[in-house]
């Protein structure tokens, strides 16, 4: 059994007799003329609670003294830490807050934040996009009070991102408010001519936009704030993009900002010469220098040309329409203005092919497939395509996805008679009915190309960000073969899948066959209106 503690001073608890406990010095080491050593610091732990917050001064009491003076129990308590003090000096108190219910609701957007640059934004050093994208949001994150609106915007995100992936419809449900007050504020910011050109709306923007990706209101949500970030780089003009994270921004978004020009037949400002020249300054430290940049910079101011090309050809393709039925005639000189444009196209993507055959001799190879390419009655391909990195399969899909386009738009331009046997921008019951490939075999293997890609992209490793990547040329492949095929089949469950187990609800919508029609119909971005 323990002993009682001795509260008696050190010289008689090193001898081991009873002391008298006189203070400062006790009598028993005075009469036997010993030198006293004092008493050892006793901590007392007394149940106590605060009346307000310490830091506002408010002293602690114990329970019994606050219910002698009629005051209700709070709900926090603590432990105070007191040591008792020699005769004649103050007492001092160390206290620490322990609340009665423990709670990480304090911390939640915090875990979220976390959680979206973990996850979606993974960084490593093969995914150079994804670091990229890290720089504005931690820019947002860290002046969070001299950018309210994008802190705003990127809560909702994380929030929309974290609820979708852990399966939490209410936390969906609060991202929406979320996105409705940034929103808000947003408008409000693009009126303030001091503002509509700040670092503040243009993340707040590139914050929306992908908020449509995790958790789409509507199916052309996405292509409407898509929009509106364009126009807002457009309004802001090339020269405050050459540093970061303004740069971040533009790297990271340009592609979606040239597929929604493409979806809406329109060109695009960044196939403009004084974008086309925009230099690149050394990245920061925080970026790694990856050897595919240089290629993927090439291979996107090809992008930028091609909407613009497309726009022609729908111009053309209505002349032809209205002529079949005897209204108007085809501009000739559109017509071979055009021609030469596409040519141009094909014959720079032929020779950036050349020039970067390393990408495809050495980043990428053929293997068997480790599971994913299958379905009931076994593989859908003999092999699929593996790369050396994730930034290496983005490169290969964005060059075949635009060989693919431009093979098909060229083919349009140049073959009259089908050209006026479809409805114009490839609608709804042209896609339900047909497919490029019924009149021009030479997609498949493009196309084919695309899906020998996704299990790739798909692979845990890569978290969101090869889904991410996927869409786009997915959705074209799918659009050039036919619905019944099996390829066509397999992809659209296994995007289903992306949808419902990755977080991206618009991978829900990029297979639906109304999309650019409706994407066409809605006129571009009526979200937001540019002074």
């Amino acid at each position: 059994m323990a002993g009682k503690l001795s509260t008696g001073c050190r010289t008689c608890v090193k001898r081991r007799v009873k002391c008298d406990e006189t203070r400062p010095a006790c009598l028993r080491c005075a009469k036997g003329k010993r030198t006293c050593s004092g008493y050892p610091a006793q901590s007392i732990f007394r149940h106590i609670v605060f009346v307000g917050s310490p830091s506002e001064g408010y002293p602690a009491q114990t329970e019994s003294t606050l219910q002698e003076k009629g005051h209700p129990l709070p709900t926090s308590t603590s432990l105070q830490l007191r040591k008792k003090p020699p005769n004649g000096v103050s007492e001092f108190n160390y206290q620490a807050s322990v609340p009665r219910n423990l709670s990480l609701a304090g911390f939640a957007n915090d875990l979220y934040c976390s959680f979206l640059i973990n996850s979606y934004w993974a960084s490593s050093a093969s995914d150079d996009y994804a670091a990229t994208n890290r720089t504005w949001f931690i820019a947002c994150l860290t002046k969070g009070r001299a950018h309210p609106t994008s802190y705003l915007a990127l809560q909702a995100l994380a929030m929309a991102y974290f609820g979708r992936k852990h399966h939490q419809h209410q936390i969906v449900f609060n991202s929406s408010a979320l996105y409705g007050r940034a929103l808000r504020a947003l408008s409000g910011d693009i009126q303030n001519p001091d503002k509509v050109r700040s670092f503040d709306t243009l993340a707040a923007v590139t914050s929306l936009s992908l908020f449509e990706y995790c958790a789409s209101t509507t199916p052309t949500a996405h292509i409407r704030h898509t929009s509106a970030l364009s126009h807002i780089v457009e309004l802001r003009g090339p020269a405050s993009f050459t540093k970061y994270p303004e740069k971040a921004i533009l790297q990271t978004q340009r592609i979606l900002i040239l597929i929604q020009a493409l979806a809406l037949r329109k060109r695009s400002f960044l196939g403009n010469p004084e974008w086309l020249a925009l230099h690149d300054e050394d990245p920061p430290d925080v970026l790694p220098l990856d050897p595919l940049d240089a290629p993927l910079t090439s291979l996107v101011a090809i992008f930028a040309i091609l909407p613009g090309v497309v726009e022609d050809i729908e111009t053309i393709h209505q002349q032809r329409i209205s002529a079949s039925i005897g209204c108007g005639t085809v501009d000739k000189s559109l017509f071979s203005t055009t021609a030469e444009s596409m040519t141009s196209v094909l014959s720079s993507l032929h020779d950036w092919r050349q020039t970067n055959s390393s990408v495809f001799s050495i980043h990428c190879w053929e293997t068997p497939s480790p599971g994913l390419s299958c379905d009931s009655n076994g593989s859908i391909f003999p092999t699929v395509f593996w790369y050396t990195s994730l930034e290496a399969a983005n490169l290969v899909m964005l060059y075949t996805a635009l060989r693919l386009i431009a093979t098909e738009q060229s083919h349009i331009l140049h073959n009259p008679s089908y050209s006026t046997s479809i409805p114009a921008y490839l609608s709804a019951h042209y896609c339900k009915t047909q497919a490029f490939e019924d009149h021009l075999p030479t997609v498949v293997p493009l196309a084919q190309t695309i899906m020998r890609s996704v299990e790739y992209h798909l692979q845990p490793a890569h978290t969101n960000s090869g889904a991410f990547y996927i869409m786009f040329p997915a959705r074209l492949a799918y659009m050039a073969l036919r619905r019944e095929r099996r390829e066509c089949v397999w992809l659209r469950r296994v995007i289903e899948q992306v949808a419902d187990q990755g977080g991206l609800e618009i991978a829900r919508e990029i297979l639906g066959d109304d999309l650019l029609e409706a994407a066409r119909r809605e006129g571009g971005s009526r979200m937001l209106e540019l002074a």
